[in-house]
């Protein structure tokens, strides 16, 4: 299977940054699961800044006028 120009160039950065802190040449599998794994860290880092902001917003959320 062909990989398109953005997936390429995305596979060449991905080996520019880390080739050059391991010994051993990267095999493209390797290569897609670190960059799947490093996606997959800043979605997790993502979701926890999320909850921890709606968390913020519920605690010092002005209370309804209305209500109670």
């Amino acid at each position: 299977m062909e990989k398109n120009p953005k997936e390429e160039l995305h596979h060449q950065e991905t080996i520019g940054v880390w080739q050059q802190r391991t010994s051993s040449a990267l095999s493209s599998e390797a290569v897609r699961e670190i960059a799947k794994n490093i996606t997959g860290f800043f979605e997790t880092l993502l979701k926890w800044d999320e909850a921890d902001r709606r968390a913020l917003d519920s605690r010092y959320a002005r209370p309804d006028r209305n209500s109670g």
